[in-house]
This record gives C-alpha cells, structure tokens and sequence, in this order.
C-alpha cells in the first residue's frame, strides 16, 4: 500500500501540466484529450498522486490523490466521517474564501444534516411547480430575445440569461435586487481561479452589500410573508427549527454559484452536442414529451459541469488497493467517472437514448448529493423545448472557447445562428 508522499520524495510522478489536472492548461484541452488522460489514470492499477498546481500568489502544497474511477468516486461520497468536506471543496488552498464559510457544501455533520434538513423541507416538489410557470416564463423570454437578436453568443446571452432569474425568483429577490446577486455569483466563481485579477477587497464589499440585501429581506418577510424560499427558511418550522440571517444568505449564495454555473454549462455545452450530432436533435425535436428528459440525464453526464470537487480524509481507509491516512487529500473527478467504461456503454458518445443510471453530474450518493438537481432539471428541459420548437435551426457556428474557473469546466465563449 502506498502511504502519500510529500513532494519532496522522488518517487512522485511529475506529470505535464496538460496532463496534470489540477492546472489550467489541463483543461483548456478538448474534451477528447482530457478524456484520454482520465482514461489512462482509471486504468492505473493504483491512485496517482499530483502536485499541487501553484500559480502566482498560491501557497506551497503537499498536492493531490485524483479518484477518477466511477465506484471509488461513489464510495468517498458515501463515506463522509471518513471523508471530510471541511474546509473547503472548492478550492485547493486550505482556506475558503469569503461567502464560502458557512455553505453546506463545506461542512460536516452535525451542522451539514441540520442546515440541509431545514432546506429539504423548504426545497420541496411543491415549491417547485410554484415556479414551473416563472421558468417557462423566462425560457420564452429569453427564446424571443434570441430570436430578435440573432447571431450572438449563446454562453452569454442565453444559456447565462435564464439561471439567476430563476433563482432570484424561487428565493423571493425582487426583479429590481438581482443585479447585485447575479455579479457577486461571478465574481464567486472568478475569485475561484488562480489567475483571478478581481482584488479580493472588492469582491468582499460586493458580498458584503448582497449579504445586506438578504437580510433585508429575511425581515421584511418576518412581518410579511410570501411564497417564496426566503419566508420558508427564515420562519420556524412545525420543529421550530430556521436558518439564521449569516446561513440564509450563505445558503443564497450556494445556490446562486452553484445554480447558475450547472445550468449555464449544461445549456451551453446541448448545443455543442446537438450541432455536431444533429441526428440527435431531430430525435429530440420528434418527440419532446419522450427525450426531454433523458437529454438532459445525458447532456449533463456527458458534459460534468462540475469538473472536480475536494476532500479531506480524517481517517484511515482503503479505497480498492489504496490506503488513505489522515490529513490526505483528494479530488473526485466527475467528470472522469461519469465517463467510465466499465459503467457506462459507449461512454464517450452522446446518446440522448441512453438507458438510465445515475450519472455523477449532480454529485454522489450520500449526504453531499445535490439538493437543486431538480431545479436544474426543470430549466434545462423547459429551456430546451422552448429553443428547439421556436428556432430549431439554431447552432453553434464555431467551437467552444473553454476555460477553467475553479470547480466548474466552463464554456466561455459559443458564437450562435439561429438558421
């Protein structure tokens, strides 16, 4: 059994940084040639262990076990005492940032079940098919706006458009509020990149002034309710339980980075897979009531908006032939086991027939799964059928420009025609 080695020993492997996935350069590649890297380290007979990816202004490290293939990626989800999520997920440095304090994501029992069991109550299949008519409101909207607009490019001006209203919508933020909310999302998710220039003083002013509006909020509802999420988190319960005004807003600001990046990468990355397979957009187009929703089971699979998430191991454990010892770390690459072979047939196609599994796209099992997948699978099938019956000639006339921004494989740039 190998024990982690620190990057002083000789005995690590140096891999390139094209090759190293915790660097940039890694996933600025084509999707084919990272799947080729990912389908080298899930035949590896042992887990491979990366150095940290310094960048200019990140501190040393020990580096990195990547967990690549789908059942051990499943296990460490499954097994939190052993596998930990604090301090962070996001990030590969040890402190989280701020507006990442707090979130559900990076903490551990107990305060992770008590946080998610008030959500859960609130999260609920009611709630959302009060918004069913706001989403397709805002698909329509933005579908029209498409359509006067023309050519364009869709990562910013469709798939981006309809995420935070939806979310703004379901939490109760007025229309005239949500500007704010949707930048400090942004700038979240930059201050995620090593090479983010944005001065962590103005990002925290900018959170500090959406935390405001929040709370704000929280009590205008206490004397006035609504039928929103804001009133159902921030009033006691049948058990007496609520969220704080601080775990409101640190939940708001989950959802809202975590919400609007799934869905913007999923839209963006459908018309990708549907201009290069357009045999399977006629097949969607054929029947929406039959394929909408496997298409988007497959489209997120096939895409793993969330590329990669951290833990930290607080107990001995064996994962397959590997030992883990306290105070290791990891990453579990979705994006890798949701491409697994001895899985999933054929993995590397995009096949909206797909028989049913459950992908990697939202989560693993186990406490951590991810409590809007539902949300996410309502706008991106609303969305769907609301560009393919109105513009169905609509496609992406050049290749995806991809970067990195921390967790999450993003689509840049994905100029459109609309015939």
């Amino acid at each position: 059994m190998n024990r982690s080695p620190h990057p002083a020993h000789a005995d690590i492997r140096r891999m390139p940084d094209d090759e190293n996935v915790l660097t940039p350069a890694f996933w600025e590649r084509p999707p084919a040639e990272r799947d080729q890297v990912f389908a080298r380290l899930r035949a590896e007979a042992d887990l491979v262990f990366f150095p940290y990816a310094v960048a200019p202004g990140w501190p040393a490290s020990t580096g990195y076990w990547a967990v690549t293939r789908y059942e051990d990626i499943a296990e460490v989800t499954r097994n939190p005492d052993a596998f930990s999520s604090e301090p962070t997920v996001y990030r590969l440095e040890e402190a989280a940032p701020p507006g990442d304090q707090g979130s559900m994501l990076n903490l551990d029992d107990p305060r992770h079940t008590r946080l998610r069991r008030i959500v859960a109550r609130s999260f609920t299949p009611r709630m959302l098919r009060t918004l069913e008519q706001d989403i397709r409101d805002i698909a329509r909207r933005v579908t029209a706006d498409l359509a006067e607009r023309g050519a364009c490019d869709f990562a910013t001006h469709v798939a981006a458009a309809m995420p935070p209203d939806v979310i703004c919508a379901m939490m109760g933020v007025p229309p005239s509020d949500r500007a704010i909310a949707v930048e400090v999302a942004e700038l979240g998710m930059a201050m995620t990149d090593p090479n983010c220039t944005v001065p962590l003083d103005t990002f925290s002013a900018k959170l500090t002034e959406c935390l405001q509006l929040i709370e704000d909020l929280v009590h205008h509802r206490r004397d006035y309710p609504a039928d929103d999420l804001i009133t159902a988190l921030g009033l006691a319960n049948s058990d007496g339980e609520y969220l704080t005004h601080s775990e409101i807003g640190s939940f708001f600001m989950t959802l809202v980075s975590a919400g609007v990046e799934t869905v913007r990468e999923s839209l963006s990355n459908a018309l990708v897979f549907f201009t290069e397979d357009p045999d399977q957009r006629e097949l969607l187009r054929a029947d929406f009531e039959r394929w909408l929703a496997p298409a988007a089971e497959e489209i997120v699979r096939h895409c793993s908006p969330v590329a990669w998430i951290r833990r930290n191991v607080t107990q001995e454990h064996t994962l397959g032939s590997h030992a883990f010892h306290p105070g290791d770390r990891i990453i579990l690459c979705y994006a890798s086991g949701n491409k697994d072979e001895t899985v999933f047939e054929n993995p590397h196609r995009f096949d909206i027939t797909r028989p049913p599994h459950p992908h990697l796209g939202y989560g693993g099992p186990g406490p951590h799964y991810c409590l809007g997948a539902q949300l996410a699978r309502r706008e991106i099938t609303t969305m769907l059928h609301e560009l393919y019956s109105s513009l169905p000639g609509i496609h992406a006339t050049e290749p995806p420009v991809r970067r990195q921004v921390g967790i999450i494989s993003s689509i840049a740039h994905l100029p459109c025609a609309i015939g």
